[in-house]
């Protein structure tokens, strides 16, 4: 049996994913048409990731991204918007 997450919020974003997200910290390069940012990514699943970043980019905006991987010495290219 598990127990419910301790934060409501945490139970009603839950069940709005369609993609289970695996918590992570990794470094994280976005490329975009005005610049290239370093971030911090929290979280990552098939649907999408959450990213924090210093510099605030608009939405819709397309950009690339280069996850690095910790322990790996390995980087995962992806796009998004």
């Amino acid at each position: 049996m598990t127990s419910p997450p301790a934060d409501p919020l945490d139970r009603r974003t839950q069940s709005r994913r369609k993609h289970t997200r695996a918590i992570i910290e990794w470094p994280v390069t976005v490329i975009s048409t005005t610049g290239s940012y370093q971030g911090k990514a929290a979280n990552l699943s098939r649907g999408g990731a959450l990213i924090y970043l210093s510099h605030e980019l608009t939405i819709g905006e397309n950009v690339r991204l280069a996850f690095e991987i910790p322990d790996y010495q390995d980087v995962i290219v992806a796009k998004g918007e």
